[in-house]
């Protein structure tokens, strides 16, 4: 039985990892496909898909650190970004980033060759299951003045309108963006 989890909003965007998952696995397999992102549920999974946005990969995803080092990972990101393997969370190691922007042969390829490659493996036991560990994370954090101006600009708010509400200085709110675009890319 291969455990499959889907974390995605976008219904078709689940529907279509669904679809290329099965034309990845042989029939004659049990496939148990999972939307509810829990705990115990990432532990279960073989093969995680989750969605992130640009820079969210450098936070800490507390409920990631739950799946076993051995399944397969799967961010789907709107663009490509390119990071290097120390920026990574512990959490986020070793996972496969898929493109909304790539075409469907090349999502499927990607899927199909990484989906093999964990069935390969799957039966050794030099491969243990261990779970994720935090210690020595490089994950990244924001700070409470930075947290209140990205959420003002999430909300549409421009730089004046934010240095009003928050009684700062608008030269303070561009240096509180500056240093989180810069930090999460």
């Amino acid at each position: 039985m291969i455990n499959i989890l889907i974390n995605t909003k976008n219904v078709y965007s689940k529907h279509a990892i669904k679809q290329l998952v099965l034309e990845s696995v042989a029939t004659d397999e049990d496939i148990s496909f999972q939307d509810s992102y829990t705990q115990y549920n990432i532990a279960q999974a073989h093969i995680i898909f989750t969605e992130m946005e640009p820079g969210e990969i450098f936070l800490c995803h507390d409920e990631l650190k739950y799946r076993t080092n051995k399944s397969l990972l799967f961010i789907l990101q709107e663009k490509k970004n390119e990071y290097l393997p120390t920026e990574l969370t512990n959490c986020t190691k070793n996972c496969f980033f898929i493109y909304k922007a790539d075409s469907i042969p090349a999502i499927r390829n990607k899927i199909n060759a990484h989906i093999n490659e964990f069935r390969a493996t799957e039966n050794e036991e030099a491969i243990a299951a261990e779970t994720i560990s935090c210690i020595n994370c490089p994950c990244k954090s924001i700070t409470h003045a930075q947290s209140k101006v990205v959420h003002a600009l999430s909300l549409g708010l421009n730089q004046m309108e934010i240095a009003h509400e928050l009684k700062i200085n608008y030269k303070t709110v561009y240096s509180h963006k500056k240093n989180v675009m810069h930090d999460f890319k």
